[in-house]
């Protein structure tokens, strides 16, 4: 799971989708590209909580990579 905060909701999320492509490409040995679809389709970004408001926390996690796949089986399933 990777995480964006701060002041700006938009800002917030852009930072936990890009710490996830960053993660996934280092983890799983992913061209960014590939690591930046992989997150477009099984990332499940949602704000996790409102601190101080208007301070914003969003978390992104894996939540399609689980079920088994594991990051190996799914390198295989898509080809990479």
């Amino acid at each position: 799971m990777t995480s964006g905060i701060g002041p700006d909701l938009w800002e917030a999320a852009r930072v936990a989708t890009q710490e996830m492509v960053e993660w996934l490409a280092r983890l799983g040995g992913l061209a960014p590209e590939d690591a930046y679809l992989l997150t477009s389709v099984a990332g499940d970004l949602k704000i996790s909580e409102i601190v101080d408001a208007p301070n914003w926390v969003d978390a992104l996690s894996q939540s399609g990579l689980r079920g088994g796949h594991g990051m190996n089986g799914l390198k295989r399933e898509l080809g990479i």
